[in-house]
C-alpha cells in the first residue's frame, strides 16, 4: 500500500512538472512572437497552431518508415516524429541550429484553399526563429517527384526548389512562411553523423562503473567477435542497454 501510494505521488508530481513546463514554454513562444512585425490576430492564430500540436498521432502514414520517440531539448516533451530519414533529420538540424528558438512537430493547418474548396492538412513542423515563423514539410525528393505527377498545381518545382502554393498563401494570410525541406542525398552518412553528434552532446560523461564496462568489452571484442549473450555470460553487470 505504502508503495502504490509512493508510486502515485511520482507520478502526480512528474505530471505537475510536465504541466509547469508546458506553460513555460508556451509563455516563452508567446514573448518571442510580440517581439515580431505580426499582428495581435495572427500572434494568438500561431499559438493556437503550436498548442494544437501534435494534431494528429504518428504512424498510419508511416508504413514504410521508422516512428520514433525523440528527446528534444527545444520542446518541453518528446517529439513523436513520422519518419527517421525525413523528420529525424530535420530535428536533428533544429537542435543544433542556434538560430532555432522553438519548434513543434504534427501541426495543424485548417482552411486550405483550392480553389472553391477548402480542406485541412497537417505540416510536419512549425518552426521559431528570431526574425520569423516557419510552417515546414520534409519530404525527400523521390516523393516530390512523385507528387508533382499526380498533383502539379499542388507540387511545383520551380529550379532546385518545391513549393506548394496552396499552403503558401495559407501560411502567408497568417504572419507565417513556408518551406519544403529536402534530406541531403545519399542521406545516410548524414544521418549517422546528426545522431552521433546529438547523442555525443546529450550524453554525459560515462561513470567509472561504466568506463571499467567499456575497458573489458573492448578486450572482449579485441580477442574475437562476440554475440550479445556472450558478452552477458563474460562480464555478469554488462547489459544490451550499456
Amino acid at each position: 500500500f505504502e508503495a502504490d501510494q509512493l508510486l502515485s505521488g511520482a507520478g502526480a508530481q512528474a505530471s505537475s512538472d510536465a504541466k509547469a513546463r508546458q506553460r513555460q514554454w508556451l509563455s516563452d513562444i508567446r514573448g518571442h512572437l510580440s517581439n515580431l512585425d505580426l499582428s495581435s490576430t495572427d500572434c494568438e492564430g500561431i499559438l493556437s497552431l503550436v498548442e494544437a500540436a501534435p494534431s494528429r498521432q504518428v504512424g498510419a502514414n508511416a508504413l514504410d518508415n521508422v516512428v520514433s520517440r525523440f528527446p528534444s531539448k527545444k520542446n518541453p516533451q518528446p517529439l513523436e516524429l513520422e519518419s527517421q530519414t525525413c523528420e529525424q533529420l530535420f530535428a536533428f538540424e533544429m537542435e543544433a541550429d542556434e538560430s532555432v528558438l522553438w519548434y513543434a512537430a504534427q501541426v495543424p493547418c485548417r482552411g486550405i484553399t483550392r480553389g472553391s474548396h477548402v480542406s485541412n492538412a497537417t505540416a510536419d513542423f512549425i518552426v521559431g526563429r528570431h526574425r520569423s515563423v516557419t510552417v515546414v514539410e520534409t519530404k525527400p525528393e523521390a516523393k516530390l517527384e512523385q507528387l508533382a505527377k499526380r498533383r502539379p498545381q499542388e507540387w511545383v518545382k520551380e529550379g532546385s526548389r518545391w513549393r506548394r502554393p496552396p499552403v503558401e498563401a495559407w501560411a502567408t494570410a497568417r504572419g507565417l512562411s513556408y518551406q519544403i525541406w529536402t534530406p541531403p542525398e545519399p542521406f545516410g552518412i548524414y544521418l549517422c553523423n546528426m545522431d552521433h553528434l546529438w547523442m555525443t552532446d546529450c550524453d554525459p560523461l560515462p561513470s567509472k562503473r561504466e568506463q571499467w564496462l567499456l575497458r573489458r568489452l573492448r578486450c572482449e571484442l579485441a580477442k574475437s567477435p562476440r554475440s550479445i549473450d556472450e558478452l552477458k555470460k563474460l562480464i555478469p553487470t554488462f547489459n544490451e542497454h550499456i
